[in-house]
């Protein structure tokens, strides 16, 4: 065989190397099939075996896998107890909030297992575990035969239970629920069968709002978890006091449909028990506010129910100062009771620092500044300021020290302004999960 005629053994272009590229591609999708038939078994497994052991065990399973959690996760541990730090500043102790982190944990863990032990049980076992706190509030929306209903709900208790039971409160209307498509298609399935088994109709996470609408003015019931972060698509309003996006679909389902708003709790009443609450919209109007305060009123029925380990009020990275979203048009946005907490980390306080430019207003600037300096001119009056020795670089230290800056007032600092030549600073905050932002040349940027 001549040299040029040799196959091209490193995947060149050839007959040889497009052939062993095919090859890989197959086996790669015969992995990846593999791998989705595997997971989907697992789950399989899991639901009958679970669904064989009193409900009682599989939640005290959970616990026990939650607290393990809870122990392990450093990470998720300090978004939990942040999240709860701003939704409950001034009403609950840093002790309190620890005591309730650790809780959400437990909780989350047994409703997780809950969860899947309920795909496999009967209807009369389900009514036996969840119970309603006042069925006449449901009663009451039914016979007003407004036409439809939206539900406002936090990812709270045994949501798969939730999803089983609701179509058996209403028989008579039709009941449906979003729905986030699961990657591995065959688990997707599975999901989709046990949700639907019930009767209950599923919207894809991007159905178009025109089908929910049709939906509804069937005199359909749909269920919107509310408490998700949705960025560029929401609207800016105060939920837990604190500014930030929130979905706007439930009031804009009900200012199309004329559809009635209420609220849906689930309480853990004893391991593997649940109690349903619906909670009446108090306002009258359908606004994206009015929505965001019944979900409040929904969470504190059980706060320690709701699955807080997503980083609820994540700091822009592009902009830390601003707030993704946008205003409603009732401007309520400016009726917030819980600032953001922001430290600025002052390396030579000769020089005033520039700080990203603030649109709403409802920053709190603090200041880091060195030791045995007099307070610079350019300081605001009244600021509040943290006196450290700014050029120590001892990482440990230096993130004591932050913490206990963080852990000086009921809220927690949302972001670090640190200059990029303070490295230790830097690393001490991200051992702490502390947002950290360097100014850029060139940044939009105010005086203090």
């Amino acid at each position: 065989m001549s040299e040029t005629s040799q196959p091209d053994l490193d995947g060149a272009p050839g007959a040889f190397g497009r052939s062993r590229r095919r090859s890989l591609r197959r086996t790669a999708g015969l992995l990846k099939r593999f791998r989705w038939w595997l997971e989907a078994a697992g789950y399989e497994l899991c639901e009958s075996t679970l669904a064989l052991l009193p409900a009682a065990t599989v939640a005290g399973w959970g616990e026990a896998i939650g607290d393990g959690c809870w122990r392990l996760l450093g990470s998720r541990r300090r978004t939990v107890r942040r999240n709860l730090r701003i939704a409950f500043a001034g009403e609950k102790t840093l002790a309190e909030i620890d005591a309730m982190t650790r809780e959400v944990f437990r909780r989350s863990g047994a409703n997780l297992l809950s969860a899947l032990r309920c795909v496999k049980i009967r209807q009369d076992e389900l009514r036996r575990l969840v119970t309603v706190a006042n069925p006449e509030l449901m009663a009451e929306i039914l016979a007003a035969d407004a036409g439809g209903a939206v539900g406002i709900l936090p990812h709270m208790g045994n949501w798969e239970a939730l999803s089983q039971m609701f179509p058996l409160l209403v028989p008579d209307r039709p009941t449906g629920t979003i729905y986030r498509f699961i990657k591995n298609p065959m688990l997707d399935r599975r999901v989709k069968d046990a949700r639907q088994r019930m009767g209950m109709v599923l919207f894809e996470k991007h159905s178009g709002p025109l089908e929910m609408a049709a939906f509804l003015r069937r005199r359909g019931w749909l269920g919107v978890l509310s408490d998700q972060r949705v960025e560029r698509a929401g609207e800016i309003v105060p939920y837990f006091g604190r500014l930030t996006s929130c979905t706007p679909l439930p009031a804009l389902m009900a200012r199309r449909t004329g559809a009635t708003i209420f609220g849906v709790s689930m309480r853990t009443t004893a391991p593997g028990h649940w109690r349903l609450k619906f909670h009446r919209l108090g306002d009258s109007t359908s606004s994206t506010t009015a929505c965001m305060r019944l979900l409040e009123e929904v969470i504190r029925e059980s706060p320690e129910d709701v699955f807080w380990l997503q980083d609820r009020w994540r700091v822009r990275r592009d902009n830390p100062a601003s707030l993704s979203g946008r205003l409603p048009r009732d401007a309520i946005a400016a009726a917030w009771t819980r600032p953001r907490r922001a430290l600025v980390w002052v390396r030579d306080p000769a020089r005033a620092p520039q700080l990203p430019k603030a649109a709403a207003g409802d920053l709190l600037w603090e200041y880091v500044l060195p030791a045995g300096n007099p307070a610079p001119a350019w300081l605001p009056a009244g600021a509040c300021t943290h006196i450290l020795d700014t050029a120590c670089a001892d990482i440990p230290v230096l993130a004591k020290a932050l913490l206990a800056i963080d852990e000086a007032a009921a809220l927690p600092l949302e972001f670090v302004i640190v200059d990029k030549e303070c490295l230790a600073v830097q690393e001490a905050c991200r051992k702490l999960d502390f947002s950290v932002i360097i100014p850029a040349s060139g940044q939009e940027a105010v005086a203090p």
